[in-house]
């Protein structure tokens, strides 16, 4: 490129004037550059400060979001933990504790399970928008075989707090004396001689008599509300009973049990089956007060124990009620309950479960939900 002095004259005065002139556009160009780099240095601040600003803005309302959500769902939990199917009335003896008149609860977690000291019989669950409370309390009762598969069916529960040790108080009956752990053993009635029945079940009908007497002994089934009776196999959400009982308002003062089961539309001859027995308080006062007198040990067996209780109950004048969702069940010859179907809340109870791994199975299916 061609220079520009080639064509200036070399005169000294006009060439100091050109310098000059080019020294101040020159200081102008790079003072007008340094203005422009300042003021975009001055909006990169202001942008960053603005994002900084929201940034901690959100983060402090995330925070009061999750403690209140935390404080909320906590309180729910202590509301609804008494009828977490995981929930033990802990005391070893199979009663309630009841040294206080406020219901409180201590809670200590080990991985899932709870075990929870209830110190009154009424109970609680928050549910959401309302609170359901059912003030009475049930006595559950099973009986077993020791050194049986049900036997370990048995320690499975107490160790989970599930089944009968769910309840308000409980009791285990068996032939010879077993221990579920340290202070918690059963009523031994000695040896148990049950017969084949023609309908694949047993003519036990003396074996459970002799276990009803020790039911009938034990101080918390004159105290409770409901006895209910629970075969060791049956998978039974002690929060699914409580709340069909409190929805159906039975009054105190009346003698009833629960049909259980639809026999005129499902497989079986029987709409009262063993493997849950509800009775009302008043109900077994009758048993107790009348019971042999009415209802005496037959001399030849024709029936079960559920089939006996049942006609019994009828001529003590006890009122039937009805609710066929209490029990699902499988006979022998019916095909079997799949623990997929322990998720179905309508059903109180499940029948049959024999061993421990399909019993877990579901466990895991009913969840929260019992």
């Amino acid at each position: 490129m061609v220079r520009w002095q080639q064509y200036v004259p070399v005169d000294p005065e006009l060439h100091e004037i050109l310098d000059g002139q080019q020294l101040r556009e020159s200081e102008e160009h790079w003072l007008h550059s340094r203005f422009n780099i300042s003021t975009r240095w001055r909006h990169v601040a202001i942008v960053v400060s603005v994002v900084c600003a929201v940034a901690l803005l959100t983060w402090n309302a995330t925070q009061d979001l999750d403690e209140h959500s935390t404080e909320s769902q906590t309180g729910l939990e202590e509301k609804d933990d008494v009828w977490s199917i995981f929930s033990l009335p802990w005391a070893q003896d199979g009663n309630i504790s009841t040294n206080t008149t406020t219901a409180t609860t201590a809670t200590t977690v080990t991985a899932t399970i709870t075990k929870t000291t209830i110190s009154t019989t009424s109970v609680t669950r928050t549910t959401t928008g309302t609170t359901t409370t059912a003030p009475f309390s049930l006595f559950c009762w099973t009986l077993v075989v020791s050194n049986s598969s049900e036997h370990q069916l048995l320690k499975h529960h107490y160790e989970l707090g599930i089944n009968i040790f769910a309840c308000d108080s409980f009791l285990v009956v068996s032939d010879f004396p077993i221990s579920l752990a340290p202070g918690v053993s059963s009523v031994a009635i000695g040896a148990l001689h049950s017969k084949r029945a023609p309908w694949n079940s047993w003519y036990n009908v003396p074996e459970f008599l002799r276990a009803w007497d020790a039911v009938m002994g034990h101080s918390r089934a004159n105290k409770s509300d409901w006895t209910v009776k629970v075969d060791a196999d049956t998978f039974f959400c002690v929060g699914r009973l409580k709340h069909k009982l409190w929805v159906q308002h039975v009054p105190n003062e009346e003698a009833s049990f629960w049909i259980n089961y639809d026999a005129a539309h499902l497989p079986g001859p029987l709409d009262f089956l063993g493997p849950l027995e509800v009775f009302s308080r008043r109900a077994m006062e009758l048993f107790q007060e009348k019971g042999k007198e009415v209802c005496p040990n037959p001399k030849v067996q024709t029936l079960g124990e559920d089939g006996f209780m049942k006609n019994c109950m009828y001529r003590l004048g006890a009122k039937a009620r009805y609710d066929y969702s209490l029990l699902l069940n499988a006979c022998d010859w019916c095909q079997p309950v799949d623990p997929h179907q322990c998720s179905e809340s309508r059903y109180a109870a499940f029948h049959p479960f024999k061993n421990i791994s399909v019993y877990t199975r579901c466990l895991h299916h009913a969840g929260g939900a019992c």
